[in-house]
């Protein structure tokens, strides 16, 4: 919709269009997670993160950085309705609470960005218990994998909230 202002200007009639309206500008709308699980390197963050715009073109380029180790993922362009995942490799065995910056842009757009912070709680992983002496290779190698199978899946899930 626009106004129509008119202004005589001698004899001259000068029309001025005036726009009422404005795109509404883009919030943000996102919903994201990080989950610490065990890998044989360590402690894994595994990140997800859902697009929830609802405007058709508001695609965010996505990357997020753990502020401990200071190791990132690009989670790539997420358009509208869609999801993207992304893993962390701490590298670490055990991460003290801590958090994720997620540096969020519109896609197509350079330099309209925000940050957010994802929060999550400590983490550790056990190492697998020592193989007892005497066992064959044979043996050995079936009871470090049911081991390390059972060590390995300890996990933890922590639907974060954005903070500023």
């Amino acid at each position: 919709m626009c106004t129509v202002a008119r202004t005589v200007l001698g004899a001259a009639v000068v029309l001025v269009l005036v726009p009422l309206w404005s795109a509404p500008a883009p919030a943000w709308s996102y919903r994201a997670s990080v989950e610490a699980t065990c890998t044989a390197s360590g402690v894994r963050l595994a990140l997800h993160f859902a697009n929830t715009e609802s405007h058709p073109t508001q695609a965010m380029t996505v990357t997020a950085t753990d502020l401990q180790t200071s190791k990132s993922v690009a989670l790539g362009s997420v358009a509208p309705g869609h999801t993207a995942t992304g893993n962390i490799d701490t590298g670490v065995p055990s991460v003290k609470a801590g958090k994720v910056r997620l540096a969020l842009s519109w896609t197509g757009a350079p330099g309209a960005g925000e940050q957010r912070l994802l929060a999550y709680p400590a983490f550790g992983c056990d190492p697998p218990p020592a193989v007892p002496e005497g066992l064959d290779g044979v043996t050995l190698a079936a009871v470090v994998g049911g081991v390390a199978a059972l060590a390995w899946t300890r996990r933890r899930r922590v639907t974060a909230r954005a903070t500023s």
